[in-house]
């Protein structure tokens, strides 16, 4: 029988990165809030989604920019990029909507997208998330658990 070969510890980042997946209402925002402080909120979900982690966390610095579209993804990671407000996380709360928001803000006819322009998405969502993963920050990426009903079996 060998000897058993322990992993030596390496010197290298200290930054986690995460993503909180789950079901509607279970604390997921709560949960990326309590990240380290300052936070940057990217807020996808509308008005008051930090409410309640604010009443959990209270005198934690978290600045909340509302989401609308790609320039204001563009214009938060120019901010991290300089960073000036001393973030230590970034969380973006929800990556679902974020798809729903860009697809809007990119679309001929928001209410028919061509495949070229969900494409499209999916390259600024990656690139941005990439380019985020490369900043001294933790980012924490919140996701909904999207169930679905399958109509001819009938499960979920």
């Amino acid at each position: 029988m060998s000897p058993i070969a322990f992993v030596e510890l390496q010197d290298g980042p200290d930054i986690k990165h995460m993503i909180i997946y789950g079901p509607p209402g279970q604390g997921k925002t709560t949960g990326a809030l309590s990240a380290p402080g300052p936070i940057l909120l990217l807020n996808v979900e509308g008005p008051s989604r930090a409410k309640f982690a604010r009443r959990q966390y209270p005198g934690k610095e978290i600045r909340e920019l509302a989401v609308h579209g790609k320039a204001d993804i563009e214009n938060a990671f120019l901010y991290l990029r300089e960073g000036k407000g001393g973030e230590q996380t970034t969380v973006i709360d929800s990556m679902g909507e974020l798809y729903r928001v860009l697809l809007a803000d990119i679309a001929k006819d928001d209410m028919h997208p061509t495949l070229p322009e969900y494409l499209d998405v999916q390259t600024i969502i990656r690139r941005f998330g990439d380019s985020l993963r490369y900043l001294p920050q933790v980012l924490v990426m919140v996701c909904h658990e999207d169930l679905m009903h399958e109509e001819i079996t009938g499960e979920i």
